[in-house]
């Protein structure tokens, strides 16, 4: 998957220089952006090292627990109403952990802890630009590896989210229930593995939706019901690869399960349900496994949103993709991801 900042920087990560900052000025922050400058003072007030590592920590915490799982920091952006407006960098005595590239990384990786705590896998990415008069601007880009962790700053010990373009403390009773949630067995399309092939024949495009499954811990058996929407105004067919289905004429009413969409929007709308068996008996911790996938085939340009709801033993789990192909690349956005107990619905 194309990192934030090679998007932004329309370059590869290494390739980005100062050179090219220019290209953040106007940007705005959101749930995968955050611009900050780290100096001794902030509003006339002396900041601590202790205040000044969880400026840097508390941001990445919050990407890592969001819906997406990663996003951009920027150190040295100035972005009074959350756009950024200037590059001022920063002057590395403000805080030993900016000496060296290395000493970042390894701070980050220090201060960035998780439940269970064994689990603690996530990308990481820093860039050290010389910018004007000593001052550097750092790029901090983060990426969960996994979905079992909640992750927490090893600064403060407090646990943060993303929401738009901030980032929230979270209340114990949020770490808790996310903690329990991240933790149940789950069926799922993993949006990293998400695949694109071309019939050159025809030049219609197939994009391959892995479903996966995951568990903490042992794992039980497993059933599963799972419902796919589809939703379009072009020309759109979709089948299972390895599982027969059955296509419903009209789509379920889904507020049992709080997945509501809008319909009229669409001149086209498809829906398919069809069951799954998990009967393999396996240690999962580290890896989500592959159980099914299905294909969705079209030609040209096209957009649609793509809905999947997945009854599992123990709770739900929902998901929407948004997909818009207006070039040879599809985008692929995942707006929702959510996985409930039954008990909370």
């Amino acid at each position: 998957m194309e990192l934030i900042a090679e998007k932004i920087f329309k370059k590869t990560f290494n390739e980005i220089n100062k050179k090219d900052l220019k290209l953040i000025i106007g940007e705005e922050e959101s749930l995968e952006l955050e611009f900050k400058l780290i100096l001794h003072q902030h509003k006339g007030k002396h900041l601590t090292n202790k205040e000044k590592e969880e400026k840097i920590i508390e941001e990445l915490v919050a990407f890592l627990n969001s819906i997406n799982g990663r996003g951009l920091l920027v150190l040295g952006i100035e972005a009074p109403d959350e756009v950024a407006t200037e590059i001022k960098g920063v002057d590395k005595t403000v805080l030993k952990q900016l000496k060296t590239q290395f000493s970042l990384e390894s701070f980050i990786n220090a201060k960035i802890r998780s439940i269970p705590q064994y689990s603690n896998d996530f990308m990481l990415k820093t860039k050290e630009i010389e910018y004007e008069n000593g001052t550097y601007v750092y790029l901090i880009e983060v990426k969960r590896e996994n979905s079992y962790c909640v992750y927490y700053s090893g600064v403060t010990e407090n646990a943060y989210r993303r929401q738009n373009h901030k980032s929230i403390p979270l209340k114990l009773n949020e770490i808790l229930e996310l903690v329990a949630n991240n933790n149940y067995p789950q069926i799922f399309v993993s949006l990293n593995d998400i695949g694109i092939k071309t019939n050159k024949r025809d030049k219609s495009t197939f994009v391959r939706l892995p479903l996966k499954y995951q568990n903490y811990g042992p794992s039980p058996t497993e059933d599963a019901n799972i419902m796919v929407f589809l939703c379009s105004n072009d020309s759109i067919s979709i089948k299972s690869r390895f599982s027969r289905f059955t296509f419903k004429d009209n789509l379920l009413d889904l507020h049992i399960y709080n997945l509501n969409f809008d319909k009229s929007n669409y001149n086209k709308k498809y829906g398919f349900e069809y069951f799954v068996h998990v009967n393999k008996r396996i240690i999962y911790p580290f890896k989500a496994h592959l159980l099914d996938s299905f294909m969705v085939k079209y030609k040209g340009n096209v957009d649609f949103d793509l809905y999947i709801l997945c009854l599992e033993n123990r709770g739900v789990t929902k998901q929407k993709f948004s997909i818009n192909v207006n070039s040879d690349v599809p985008s692929f956005t995942e707006e929702i991801r959510e996985f409930r107990p039954y008990v909370t619905l």
